[in-house]
């Protein structure tokens, strides 16, 4: 996994892939120790924002869901950005 993600991001996809759609609750009770039920929140919307994962807020409760080829999408990005002007500043 590239540094991008950290260490947490991975975890919550992998117990959202073990579960299928599911809710914050039922992630946070397979959740590592130490985790607390925001965190869920915190790092499923993170995974959100960086395309590995889905959210369902049609319901009263969001469903969350890992897209169907997550690992890979994680492998290929970037660990940095590089700026647009770096190869003219060589």
């Amino acid at each position: 996994m590239a540094k991008l993600y950290g260490k947490k991001i991975p975890q919550f996809c992998a117990i959202v892939e073990q579960l299928g759609p599911c809710t914050a609750r039922q992630i946070f009770e397979l959740a590592p120790p130490g985790s607390l039920i925001q965190d869920v929140e915190t790092y499923c919307t993170r995974a959100v924002g960086r395309g590995l994962m889905t959210v369902d807020r049609s319901g009263k409760l969001k469903k969350w869901a890992v897209v169907k080829d997550w690992r890979a999408i994680a492998e290929d990005k970037p660990i940095y950005k590089t700026h647009h002007l770096q190869e003219v500043w060589r």
